[in-house]
This record gives structure tokens, sequence and C-alpha cells, in this order.
């Protein structure tokens, strides 16, 4: 994982705070609206995830981003990019 840290309450007051040591990746990409509008899906469906990567500053779309969500909820969260047409990490 990068340096970066999962966001925190005043990103996002709605969303837990995740722990870095418990995240999986479950996609990887370059388009940062789509990981956000993915990441927005997944916190709906009840299951936090964060971007690694999102600030990429002017290297968005050159460098991938990955999005992580807590291991418990890996399962769950690839079956809802699948049913989405989004081919998740295995």
């Amino acid at each position: 994982m990068s340096e970066e840290t999962p966001r925190h309450s005043d990103d996002h007051p709605d969303e837990p705070e995740l722990d870095p040591a418990s995240l999986v990746a479950i996609h990887s990409l370059y388009d940062a609206g789509v990981a956000e509008v993915l990441r927005v899906a997944l916190a709906e469906a009840g299951i936090p995830a964060f971007i690694d990567g999102e600030r990429q500053a002017g290297m968005t779309g050159v460098l991938p981003m990955r999005l992580l969500v807590r291991a418990q909820d890996a399962d769950r969260a690839r079956r809802l990019l699948r049913e989405h047409g989004t081919p998740p990490i295995d």
C-alpha cells in the first residue's frame, strides 16, 4: 500500500475510519472519476471503501489507483462490482 492514509472523518464524516492493515484491493483503475463513483456505490451498499492513490496531482490517469475495502467486506464488494459490470481483482 502507498504511504497515503485512509480517509478520516474530516473527508467523509458519515463513513467509519479504515484501518490500513485490514484493507485489501478489489479493483485497479486509472480514472479518478470512476474510482469515486465505485467508492460511493460501495458506501451506499454499506461497504466503506478507500481509493489508494487518488491524490496524484498531475499524474492522474498515469499511475493506477486501487479501490480498497476491509478484508471482511471484500467478497461482498467484489460481487457488487461484478453485478455492475466491473471486473474486480480476485
